[in-house]
């Protein structure tokens, strides 16, 4: 049984905003565990405010990504943010220099087939120097 002060929202909408609730409640865990909020040291208000909105952004930038790739990867692969969250620490760009050019070469290191299907799906070869 639910109950809410919005008498003017369908059932619908109040089941949607019920289920939608698991968003913030994992937004609260990565500040405790991967996004670590505490400590803060800052001791001026306005690098405070700063260091907190760097983290909102960081919240809006990861749920963004976790919706971009929730059915690509996520489900395709059965798997989980956090799962999500090591392979793209493992992501290696490497450089090399060819001795008949001036110019390094960049490219990722060999991928895993998940690790391949979050980078195409987010598109994030077009951060390699030289790559399209």
């Amino acid at each position: 049984m639910l109950f809410t002060t919005h008498e003017d929202w369908s059932v619908e909408r109040v089941i949607k905003a019920y289920t939608g609730k698991w968003r913030v409640e994992h937004s609260f865990r990565l500040l405790k565990g991967p996004i670590s909020v505490r400590p803060v040291y800052h001791g001026e208000d306005n690098r405070i405010r700063e260091h907190y909105f760097l983290l909102f952004l960081l919240l809006v930038i990861h749920r963004w990504l976790m919706e971009r790739i929730r059915g690509p990867v996520l489900r395709e692969f059965g798997i989980g943010e956090e799962a999500v969250l090591h392979f793209l620490k493992e992501l290696r760009m490497v450089t090399d220099k060819p001795s008949n050019s001036n110019k390094p070469d960049f490219k990722l290191e060999e991928q895993n087939e998940i690790q391949e299907a979050i980078v195409n799906n987010l598109n994030l070869k077009r951060f390699v120097p030289g790559e399209k």
